[in-house]
C-alpha cells in the first residue's frame, strides 16, 4: 500500500495476511506490517514490484539517525572526562 503526500510517500508491507469473514463483509488482517517513508515518484509502485524483497528488507531495517558534529564532540568530551577521572 502506498500513500503519497506531495514529494513523500509512505509505503506499507503487510505480512501473513488472513481473510476474516465479518457480518458486514470481508476484512483482511496482517500479522505484521512494516513501513517506510521514501521519495514519491511516478513509478514508485513499479520500482517496488520489481525489487520487492529489497524494499521489504529496507522497511524491516530501522534507519539510524545521523550523528551531528555536536553529538561527536559531546561524546569525545564525555570520554575524555571519564579517562581523566579514572573511570576508564
Amino acid at each position: 500500500m502506498i500513500q503519497s503526500n506531495g514529494q513523500k510517500a509512505y509505503v506499507e508491507f503487510p505480512l501473513n495476511v488472513t481473510e476474516v469473514e465479518r457480518e458486514d463483509g470481508v476484512e483482511y488482517v496482517a500479522e505484521t506490517v512494516y513501513s517506510l517513508e521514501t521519495t514519491n515518484t511516478a513509478n514508485l509502485a513499479d520500482r517496488i514490484d520489481a525489487n520487492y524483497d529489497a524494499w521489504l528488507l529496507r522497511a524491516k531495517t530501522p534507519e539510524m539517525p545521523q550523528a551531528t558534529l555536536e553529538d561527536v564532540v559531546e561524546a569525545v568530551n564525555m570520554l575524555q572526562e571519564m579517562i581523566i577521572g579514572g573511570e576508564l
